[in-house]
């Protein structure tokens, strides 16, 4: 069982705990809402490089309806790193979830994954089969492009320091397939490049994840998992798929196969977005809104959590 090391309260914000897991590695975990609240739970799960910076606005647009869990996984943001780091693999990041999940009594909740935490929210389906109540998917399918996933894993082994914000956005702008971002405005570039990076001690900008994640994924073998399989644990779950329409990790055709196994599934398309969404988007904010409260309805209709 992990040890909460205290709380931090900040006035209109989250709860933070600094968890400990059972190898004793800290994890940074923001707590929003009341455990009393009446709608269902949202566990909000990051991707391979991301934070829980990303659920920030998500987080303040429910806190009053539910309660939200977004955390850092190890080796990113906030969190500690791992001095060995084949622990940055999916096996342990599953364990991190479950040991989270029973420090703060976190149970029958909606989980929404990006990218990583997609693929996340598909295993818990085999360590926690019973806790998810539905699930929120942001691009990512059991298939994904080779392509794609080669240009994130090109950029995510080096630490891409920066003198300033403006040297830190052309580095992460520069990663982008060429014309695949036109919804992108000076505010959305500028979010995403202060949750990639943080100040180190030397004064620079450097990545806010720790380069050695590309080091475990250089030693996985893919054949260990069954992601059409593991996918196949949400057909009796509500699910909301999103899509960035220039998404170059998931395909249009992945996406339709998706919902043919899952008749229920509902496809959200965020027009001029690539992989991935950031979910500010208006369409995203509608679609995530109205499954929530499509959730909130069922579980009174079943008689709670």
């Amino acid at each position: 069982m992990p040890v909460p090391l205290g709380a931090l309260e900040i006035p209109e914000g989250p709860k933070i705990w600094r968890l400990a897991m059972r190898d004793g590695l800290r994890l940074h975990v923001e707590e929003w809402g009341s455990r009393d609240a009446d709608g269902t739970p949202l566990l909000c799960l990051s991707g391979l490089t991301r934070n829980a910076w990303d659920f920030e606005s998500l987080a303040r647009r429910h806190a009053e309806k539910r309660r939200v869990i977004a955390f850092d996984f190890r080796g990113r943001g906030r969190s500690e790193f791992d001095s060995d780091p084949m622990n940055y693999n999916p096996r342990q990041y599953l364990e991190d979830i479950q040991q989270i999940c029973a420090a703060l009594s976190l149970h029958g909740f909606v989980a929404t994954g990006t990218s990583m935490g997609g693929l996340l929210t598909f295993g818990l389906g085999v360590v926690m089969p019973s806790a998810r109540r539905g699930a929120v998917i942001n691009d990512i399918g059991p298939g994904y492009e080779s392509s794609g996933l080669q240009r994130i894993l090109d950029y995510v082994g080096s630490d891409h320091p920066a003198d300033s914000w403006d040297e830190a956005l052309r580095s992460l702008s520069g990663t982008f397939p060429e014309g695949s971002y036109p919804r992108a405005d000076p505010a959305t570039w500028d979010k995403i490049a202060k949750t990639s990076f943080k100040r180190g001690e030397d004064g620079r900008l450097h990545a806010s994840w720790d380069p050695r994640i590309s080091q475990a994924l250089g030693g996985q073998d893919s054949g260990d998992f069954d992601l059409w399989a593991l996918f196949d644990s949400l057909k009796r779950l509500p699910l909301l798929l999103l899509r960035g329409e220039t998404s170059d990790l998931l395909s249009a055709g992945t996406a339709a196969r998706m919902a043919e196994r899952h008749p229920q599934m509902s496809l959200v398309t965020v027009a001029g977005t690539p992989h991935a969404p950031t979910l500010d988007e208006s369409e995203s904010v509608k679609a995530i809104d109205d499954f929530l409260e499509e959730c909130d309805r069922t579980q009174r209709h079943l008689g709670g959590h």
